[in-house]
């Protein structure tokens, strides 16, 4: 954060007046992470270990500025067996520090027929829902009057079997530069397919 924000003679806020930006990016919304339940990531944790992780990196954050918007992980995904059980228990102990919870989702069009592929914004919103009643019962809990907003941070068409099918063999010492990886061609029925969000959802499309 000191790279991107800091103002101050230090390490960091030095270096990238070094690489050609003196003034700060003042970026005002923060991620702690990014899908740390799920099992692919170097960072995997269980519910409680991220929870007390990201309540201790929002207290510092916070203790830097105050008027920062942080966003906890959610459960990577509406099938995870962590879903409820994993928001529940961050939001139980990180509340008063975090502003949104995020949630991703991606649809395989070739996983569907093409009525349930354009019908998959229903299963967003169950998503969504889901994530609102959790959050809304923890801040029940703590007697808050302070809603956690949805963070729809990634969402997108994604053709994860045919990504499967491909055997890609790419030498740890040996990348090429910029590597295709999983890249889809889109066609106007992944277009046609969107989801509308309630008022509690800050949206930012995945590319």
């Amino acid at each position: 954060m000191d790279y991107v924000n800091g103002q101050a003679d230090t390490q960091y806020a030095n270096l990238r007046r070094t690489n050609g930006h003196e003034d700060p990016y003042n970026v005002r919304m923060w991620c702690l992470g990014n899908e740390m339940d799920g099992p692919w990531q170097v960072g995997h944790k269980n519910a409680e270990d991220y929870a007390y992780l990201a309540l201790s990196t929002a207290r510092a954050m916070h203790m830097v500025d105050q008027d920062l918007e942080l966003v906890a992980c959610g459960s990577s995904s509406w099938e995870m067996p962590t879903f409820g059980d994993w928001e529940r228990t961050i939001l139980d102990l990180a509340y008063d520090e975090v502003d949104y919870i995020s949630l991703h989702r991606y649809i395989d069009p070739d996983a569907h027929d093409r009525a349930s592929f354009l019908a998959a914004g229903v299963d967003l919103d169950r998503f969504i829902d889901g994530v609102i009643a959790t959050a809304d019962a923890v801040g029940a809990k703590h007697r808050s009057n302070k809603k956690i907003m949805v963070s729809v941070d990634e969402w997108n068409v994604w053709r994860l079997g045919a990504w499967n099918s491909i055997e890609h063999d790419f030498a740890p010492d040996d990348w090429p530069e910029a590597a295709p990886r999983i890249e889809d061609v889109y066609t106007g029925a992944d277009a046609w397919r969107s989801a509308a969000c309630s008022s509690r959802c800050c949206v930012t499309p995945t590319a």
